[in-house]
């Protein structure tokens, strides 16, 4: 946030989600008198689960609320918003990078072993949802290239999952790099591996 000018704002649909929940600990802690949050999940999994059902809802009232202040709004999310005002930024970094991330993340935040593997799962879903792979290369450059056979013990677990066994599978024994491509076409990509963020920032500005 400290990069952005002050007719910027940043809405993370993560973090609109993380509000809602909150709210709801708070309540439930009051209601139920007890602290550790994950057994408040376990014990309204219900409750939690409709946060997440409404969360594009929440997501798209913030915006509107922004950009009723007079807000040009950068959203951090995978929702694909449909407007003619919209530039769509692909801030991209490799697998490999994610799953550490990922670790660094449930280290910090003590997480159980259940809430692990939903944010791992999580992890590979949205990438699945993002990418394409390729043996050869197709028309247009490609966005990366991925070495699958170094991260096979990191998926494999998550194989229960019909989607990220469709999409990994066939390729994850190959020893050669496959082609990565996006499924769909931003108007502008940014590479978090290579670039930082006062560059990414800059890129952004530029477009306005």
């Amino acid at each position: 946030m400290q990069h952005l000018q002050n007719n910027w704002t940043l809405i993370d649909r993560d973090q609109v989600i993380e509000r809602y929940e909150q709210r709801l600990i708070e309540r439930l802690k009051s209601e139920d008198r007890l602290v550790d949050p994950w057994e408040l999940r376990k014990r309204h999994r219900s409750e939690f689960d409709s946060i997440e059902a409404h969360a594009d809802e929440y997501l798209i009232q913030e915006i509107e609320d922004q950009l009723r202040l007079g807000k040009n709004v950068i959203v951090d999310t995978q929702l694909p918003l449909t407007s003619s005002e919209v530039v769509r930024v692909l801030v991209y970094s490799p697998l490999e990078v994610l799953i550490e991330r990922d670790k660094h993340r449930s280290q910090r935040l003590t997480r159980p072993a259940r809430p692990q593997y939903y944010a791992r799962a999580f992890l590979f879903e949205n990438f699945v949802s993002l990418y394409d792979l390729e043996i050869s290369k197709k028309k247009g450059p490609e966005l990366d290239t991925l070495l699958l056979a170094p991260l096979k013990e990191e998926i494999l677990p998550f194989f229960k999952i019909a989607a990220i066994a469709e999409f990994f599978s066939s390729h994850l024994q190959m020893e050669q790099p496959l082609y990565l491509y996006p499924k769909a076409a931003p108007d502008v990509i940014i590479r978090s591996d290579l670039q930082t963020v006062e560059e990414s920032v800059q890129i952004l500005f530029r477009l306005f």
